[in-house]
Order: structure tokens, then C-alpha cells, then sequence
């Protein structure tokens, strides 16, 4: 985890290079166990409250959180533990929570939104994006395949359409990824082909 002061200086430097960068979320999935920001929800709040004082102009996504269950397994999942490091994350963070990131990967895959609902009401901000969504072409325990990641697009949006909080859908990825990778969520395979979900993606863009 880096100290409050690198990450500001860190931080500068971004805007200096790329002053017309106007919508930023200071941390990626800052609860995912694989982030150091996970253990430290505080430390989170805090690198959002340095971004806000360093581009007073900027649209803020505020606590990009993904929808990680207490047990992925289970039939009736819990959110427990995300729900309380929003808590955390909530108490240190100083700033208006206009704009809220929300990965609900687990479930648009999974057929439910039991996670995003309670993530979205755990934020209770006035906006919610997806920042990053989309059906999986492959993953651990998802074996390659298009139709499953057609069906789970079209639930992704399903899901969106009926929160009305809910304003943006970024869908993840483009391109699909190299055999070799674990994950892949890519509307576009590596030979440049659309994959099923492309179509379904194309249908709800304006």
C-alpha cells in the first residue's frame, strides 16, 4: 500500500501529464483480497479525498467496488464483508458520493442481484455506474463459451435497466484474451470475430 504522500505525488504527475482526464476512480476494486487498499478501507477514502483536492473538476467515482460475496459458492449469497468495509470506506471519506463504480461481475454470471443491490444501497450514492460488467467468455470454473456469455450480457442489462440508479454500463472487455489467459470477457475474439455478445451490446448502444 502506498503512504498518503506517494500517492498524491503519484497523482500529480497523472494530471500533469494528462490534464484532460476529467472522470477518475481512484482505486480499482479497492475491496478485492488481491488489493492492498482491502485491508485498509480508510487508506481508500483517503487517496479519493486527495484526488478530489487535486481536480476540484473532475467527476469522481467514488469507491469502485466489486460485488465479492462471503462465499461465492453459496446458493443464497451474503455481502456481509462488503457491505462493511463500504461502512469503513464511508466514515473516512470526506467528499460527496455523487458517483458510485460497482463491478457486479459474480452477479451478472451467477443470474441474481442480491449483490448489487445490497452494494448499491451499502453506497447510497446518487449515482451508480458499472464500470466494469460484462458476460465471461471463460473464467475459472466457466468453461469457453458464447452463448453463456450472451445470456449473462443480456441479464448485465436486464439488472441495469431495472435500478434506476443505475446511469452507465461499461462493458469489459473488447478483445478476447490469449488461450492461456484464466479470464476472458472479450465481445470481440482474438481473431478480431464478434463473439454472440457483441450483437446484444450493439442493441443498447444510442
Amino acid at each position: 500500500l502506498p503512504s498518503q504522500s506517494a500517492y498524491e505525488n503519484a497523482m500529480r504527475q497523472f494530471f500533469a501529464l494528462f490534464p484532460t482526464v476529467k472522470v477518475i476512480s481512484p482505486w480499482n476494486e479497492a475491496n478485492h483480497f488481491t488489493q492492498p487498499t482491502s485491508r485498509s478501507p480508510s487508506s481508500a477514502a483517503k487517496f479519493t479525498n486527495t484526488v478530489a483536492k487535486l481536480c476540484t473538476d473532475c467527476k469522481i467515482v467514488v469507491a469502485d467496488i466489486l460485488d465479492q460475496a462471503d462465499n461465492v459458492r453459496a446458493k443464497r449469497p451474503t455481502f456481509r464483508s462488503t457491505t462493511r468495509y463500504i461502512k469503513a470506506f464511508r466514515k473516512a471519506y470526506k467528499g460527496p458520493r455523487s458517483i458510485c463504480g460497482i463491478h457486479n461481475y459474480s452477479d451478472t454470471n451467477r443470474f441474481r442481484s442480491t449483490g448489487t443491490k445490497a452494494i448499491i444501497k451499502a453506497l447510497g450514492c446518487k449515482q451508480i455506474w458499472l464500470t466494469e460488467a460484462g458476460g465471461l467468455y471463460k473464467f475459472v470454473g466457466y468453461k469457453a463459451n458464447q452463448k453463456r456469455q450472451l445470456k449473462a450480457t443480456k441479464y448485465m442489462f436486464k439488472v441495469a435497466k431495472a435500478n434506476k440508479k443505475i446511469k452507465r454500463a461499461y462493458v469489459y472487455s473488447w478483445f478476447g484474451a490469449p488461450r492461456s489467459a484464466r479470464f476472458d470477457s472479450g465481445i470481440v475474439g482474438t481473431d478480431g470475430k464478434p463473439r454472440k455478445a457483441f450483437a446484444e451490446v450493439r442493441k443498447h448502444l444510442k
